[in-house]
């Protein structure tokens, strides 16, 4: 019993002596903290964006966009589609802010339950929202069409 309170007095003195030292001499631990790299990605986030140039038109693919559907019952979709631009400029600027790009459209995906996604007037429906939402964070008449490749649903 002895050498427990020992050795826990000891770590208590070090854990005073180094929260002084820390004021004293103002050091943070937040580059050891921030320099942590967690490997695994969730579901969410393994996305891929490609730029693509098909004839005379620019797009951006993009693979891999998961989200949850409106069912009530834990559903989700992932969704391949190919986003036709008007110009090289805007095909650069949605592949570089490929982030909130995936996340606009993963917005739009929760908004609809697998059913209203299985018939053609659901999916046209889809790609109008798709391209409304893209609209309104890029600008009116940036995207000319939006086009589905895959769908999956859980």
């Amino acid at each position: 019993m002895k050498k427990l309170t020992i050795i826990l007095a000891i770590v208590i003195i070090a854990i005073v002596i180094l929260l002084i030292l820390k004021n004293s001499f103002d050091i943070s631990f937040e580059p050891v903290v921030s320099n942590i790299k967690f490997k695994r990605k969730t579901i969410y986030e393994k996305f891929k964006v490609k730029v693509v140039k098909i004839g005379e038109n620019y797009g951006v693919f993009i693979e891999n966009i998961v989200a949850s559907s409106a069912d009530m019952n834990n559903r989700h979709i992932k969704v391949d589609l190919y986003i036709e631009t008007e110009d090289k400029s805007t095909t650069k600027l949605l592949a570089k802010n490929r982030e909130q790009t995936v996340y606009t459209i993963a917005d739009v995906m929760t908004n609809f339950k697998t059913s209203d996604l299985s018939t053609p007037n659901g999916k046209r429906f889809f790609k109008e929202q798709i391209k409304r939402a893209l609209e309104l964070k890029y600008g009116k008449e940036k995207i000319k069409n939006i086009y589905l490749h895959n769908m999956v649903f859980n």
